[in-house]
């Protein structure tokens, strides 16, 4: 290395130049600034030079590494580079501080944490995709990475249908086609379809047209919910008969409703009447008479029914409920159903007057087969003692339910067909004559009391051959003298069980039934009442 001769400044006391030996020439000159470092460059032509103080403090730093010098290189953590000075080769030897193995990774490899030895190491994948594969509704063209797509369509216009295992192209419908089944069906079809309701809840529903206010019935012969005119009226109206309105008379508003109509009647001023009704058939009606006070009374002069056509019972029902029946003229009927169709007159909480002499309170003489006239929670009275309470021509009549008929010079009286009376009272006290008169058809009689405390009046009196009576659970209660509890000619018929009387009398006949009459005791004989 060739000689230099250092010249300081005589009087700072610092290096002011470096001269070569052999005396070639100046090879630094310090013209620095105050606390200045010389610098070496190699292939500089000065070689040497000077360095600001802020920048000869890093060099420091730098190279107070070990072996560092001015211009080295040192990485360590989790990047490693050096010592070295020049480009310097760096290396990755953890992640986050955390070992990564230094092994050669192989192709598909994955950096895979190993607890064991606490570092990242190349592992081969145990599960790798190596193709993909689909099954119905989807198709795919293999591979790791192919084309999926929903499957082809027989025709156009197929869409996937669920076939109860997978899902299936079928011909069914398209994109904005519509189509129903079950309860409700419809198209297939594109736009607007129209849709038909076949079932309720699972149940057919019968493609018979129904006809007006006929309602839908299930008949369990067919299995199918039906139009039929059974039933309640679903399309009922009701009509309203009072004072000052649309109805001069019931008898209008009867004109006026149709087939399972209500027609409510309210009472009329100082207690005058609506007049008579008369009803026709092939009308299902109901006329309710109502006030707000109870003991007022809702009057009517009479009610006719005459069952002219039908073929079926239940097309021609009346019922008659809560009012007042005055027929107030001698001979006349205050009810009178009659005609030879099936038909069904109900009398219901009705009050039945009848003040003339020899007019009839109730005329029962329908022929129809299976007609039938009821009495239920009815009262029947005469205001004269006269005609006849109730008059059962033919066919079938019940009284029931509290019913009372009295005061007529007969209360009942029975000539064909069946009436039975149920928990009712027959009561003729004051009037000669027996209480039940019969001659002919059959009379059943239950729970009810028949009275006649009319010295030498009887209860019933069978007055021809072939009339029969059934009683039982009843009572007599007759008067004294020559009467019987039931009374008859030669071959007429009485059927009886647990029957009670009440009679003063001494004569045993006065509490028995008359020797003519073929009695069968059915379950026991005559009882006296405690």
């Amino acid at each position: 290395m060739p000689r230099i001769r250092v010249i300081f400044h005589p009087t700072k006391g610092i290096v002011e130049e470096l001269v070569s030996a052999d005396g070639s020439g100046i090879i630094f000159e310090n013209n620095a600034e105050p606390n200045s470092y010389i610098k070496y460059t190699p292939g500089d032509a000065s070689k040497w030079s000077t360095v600001p103080d802020d920048i000869a403090e890093a060099l420091d730093t730098l190279a107070s590494g070990s072996g560092g010098a001015g211009g080295i290189t040192q990485l360590t953590g989790d990047v490693g580079a050096g010592p070295g000075t020049g480009l310097q080769t760096a290396t990755v030897t953890r992640l986050q501080g955390n070992p990564v193995s230094a092994a050669s990774p192989a192709d598909g490899n994955a950096l895979v944490w190993n607890n064991s030895v606490s570092e990242w190491q190349p592992t081969a994948l145990s599960s790798q995709v190596t193709s993909v594969g689909a099954s119905s509704p989807l198709s795919s063209s293999g591979g790791t990475t192919p084309n999926v797509s929903l499957i082809s369509g027989s025709s156009p216009g197929d869409v996937l249908t669920w076939n109860g295992s997978v899902w299936a192209s079928a011909p069914t419908a398209a994109a904005g086609i519509t189509q129903l089944t079950g309860d409700v069906v419809s198209g297939p079809g594109s736009g607007s379809q129209i849709s038909t309701v076949v079932k309720l809840q699972g149940n057919d529903v019968s493609t018979t047209a129904p006809t007006a206010n006929q309602i839908l019935q299930w008949i369990s012969g067919t299995s199918k919910w039906t139009p039929t005119a059974n039933g309640v009226g679903l399309g009922s109206k009701i009509f309203l008969v009072v004072e000052g309105g649309a109805y001069a008379t019931v008898q209008d508003a009867i004109d006026a409703a149709s087939d399972w109509d209500v027609i409510l009647v309210g009472p009329k001023a100082a207690g005058a009447s609506w007049g008579p009704m008369t009803f026709s058939p092939g009308k299902r009606l109901s006329v309710i008479g109502f006030s707000q006070e109870q003991a007022t009374q809702i009057k009517v002069d009479s009610v006719t029914f005459n069952v002219s056509s039908g073929l079926n019972i239940l097309l021609n029902a009346v019922l008659v409920k809560g009012l007042f029946i005055n027929s107030s003229f001698v001979g006349t009927q205050g009810i009178n159903f009659y005609g030879s169709f099936p038909g069904r007159l109900r009398l219901q909480e009705c009050f039945i007057y009848n003040s003339g002499a020899t007019g009839t309170g109730v005329v029962s003489n329908n022929s129809g087969a299976g007609s039938s006239l009821s009495l239920d929670n009815c009262i029947l009275q005469s205001g004269a003692n006269g005609g006849i309470g109730l008059d059962h021509q033919q066919g079938y009549t019940i009284v029931r339910n509290d019913s009372e008929i009295s005061r007529y010079q007969y209360p009942i009286q029975c000539a064909a067909g069946s009436l039975e009376i149920l928990n009712a009272i027959i009561d003729n006290s004051g009037v000669a004559n027996e209480a039940i008169r019969v001659t002919g058809g059959l009379v059943t009689v239950g729970y009810s009391t028949i009275k006649n405390t009319t010295t030498n009046a009887s209860g019933v009196n069978l007055t021809t051959a072939g009339a029969t009576l059934g009683m039982g659970d009843a009572t007599f209660a007759v008067g004294t003298g020559t009467g019987y509890c039931v009374t008859g000619v030669a071959g007429t018929f009485f059927l009886y069980g647990h029957i009670t009387y009440s009679n003063s009398a001494a004569a045993a006949y006065n509490v028995k039934v008359k020797n003519t009459i073929t009695s069968l005791a059915v379950t026991q004989t005559f009882t006296s009442s405690p």
